[in-house]
């Protein structure tokens, strides 16, 4: 037990509880359990704010957020016209996978994984590239929302492109560390005698002489 002010614990500041209210400048027993719980509120709210501002990986990426607006595009597109079903459905589907695959791909831990769903994103852009080409075909879309959405849609491809090849490199210490590689052939193999073998090993050389020269 301790005697502390009373009018330190008559509310709290962060969440809006009342507590006791005498008369300030009077003292009363107060458990430590009570100025604990005061504590413990400060520190859940400051901690809240503080995590509030923390995003997503995904939503610090470039490409996720003109992939949002590439959507927001076409959704207004499909949402102010009349389009059969088919068309309607499949340009809201490609369109909504751009955003999500991008999403997704960045929540996976290998780079295998994340290449797999940035292909498919870049997919699905050519998918909503053909579907207002064939819409500008039958004159069902107007020739600025159709440069837009079209310019839109190449530079997305453009980056998505990039983060898949980064994705398909091999690890820069791979390629810059030197190294010596030494192969042995086996007498049985006779390789001067045998056609197959003589293959293995030319193709063998030719692939170490093409990687080198990468």
């Amino acid at each position: 037990m301790e005697l502390v002010d009373t009018q330190d614990l008559k509310s709290c500041e962060h969440c809006a509880r009342a507590g006791s209210s005498p008369a300030p400048g009077t003292k009363n027993r107060v458990s430590f359990r009570a100025r604990a719980k005061n504590s413990l509120c400060f520190f859940l709210h400051t901690h809240t704010r503080a995590h509030t501002s923390i995003m997503f990986d995904f939503e610090k990426l470039s490409v996720y957020s003109k992939a949002k607006t590439f959507n927001a595009i076409d959704r207004k597109f499909i949402k102010d016209n009349q389009l059969d079903p088919t068309t309607k459905d499949q340009f809201r589907r490609a369109s909504f996978s751009v955003v999500l695959n991008i999403a997704e791909g960045s929540g996976r831990f290998s780079k295998p994984d994340r290449r797999n769903f940035f292909v498919i994103a870049r997919s699905s852009i050519f998918e909503c590239i053909a579907v207002i080409d064939v819409l500008k075909d039958e004159n069902a879309i107007e020739e600025q929302l159709f440069n837009d959405i079209y310019q839109k849609g190449e530079e997305l491809s453009k980056m998505l492109f990039a983060m898949i090849k980064n994705l398909e490199k091999l690890p820069f210490l791979f390629y810059t560390l030197p190294f010596f590689l030494g192969v042995q052939w086996h007498p049985e193999w006779k390789v001067n005698e045998k056609s197959v073998s003589m293959s293995i090993f030319d193709h063998f050389v030719q692939s170490a002489l093409m990687f080198s020269r990468k």
